[in-house]
């Protein structure tokens, strides 16, 4: 069989969702920055990413944190995020993820019960403190850049529903539009959670 890349990937869940960190096979990212090395990657190896999320190897729910060499001194490990449909400036639980696997695979060599794990993302150094017990690790705690309200109280157009008030706010480098649930005609309820995710999935 001859194989043109071999890539490492190391398949885990962090909270029930599934995802996938990229260890090994891309080499060297050119760029100074975290955002630098994933436009290069987007720009020449956008294949790498349909392949790897796509089925028959991925599905359209799975996220996929790519491992790059640090960009700043202190941290030990650099990440972005590529999914089905692109990709992502940066993911909390995805980043507790990393933070576990590399711990727990010896990428990051433990200090004790506690581990800090720095990792550099598009959205700036995010600090991790993984706590251990025994050969695993339990929780993960992290530090990341402050969330805020970027656009308070807009208004928006929504095929179906009319005009939604909505706040537009910036949350580990991510942009949400925050709507009352009510404004749309939903309720959040525990007994209906499975009903309001699905068609939101497709």
């Amino acid at each position: 069989m001859r194989s043109d890349r071999v890539i490492g990937a190391i398949d885990f869940h962090t909270a029930g969702i599934g995802m996938r960190l990229l260890t090994s096979g891309l080499g060297r990212l050119p760029g100074s920055t975290i955002a630098d090395k994933r436009r290069w990657f987007q720009e020449h190896l956008d294949d790498l990413r349909t392949g790897l999320c796509l089925e028959p190897r991925g599905h359209r729910g799975l996220l996929i944190a790519v491992m790059t060499e640090p960009v700043t001194p202190a941290a030990h490990f650099g990440l972005f995020f590529i999914y089905p449909g692109g990709y992502y400036v940066s993911c909390g639980e995805g980043t507790i993820g990393a933070a576990t696997v590399a711990v727990e695979t010896g990428l990051v060599p433990r200090t004790g019960v506690e581990t800090p794990v720095v990792i550099d993302t598009e959205a700036g150094v995010v600090e991790t403190i993984a706590r251990s017990d025994g050969d695993r690790v339990r929780d993960v705690t992290l530090r990341w850049t402050a969330s805020f309200v970027a656009l308070p109280e807009q208004v928006i157009e929504v095929e179906g529903v009319g005009e939604v008030p909505v706040d537009i706010a910036v949350g580990v480098g991510n942009v949400f539009a925050i709507v009352e649930a009510g404004h749309v005609g939903v309720s959040v309820r525990q007994d209906e959670r499975g009903q309001r995710a699905r068609p939101r999935a497709a």
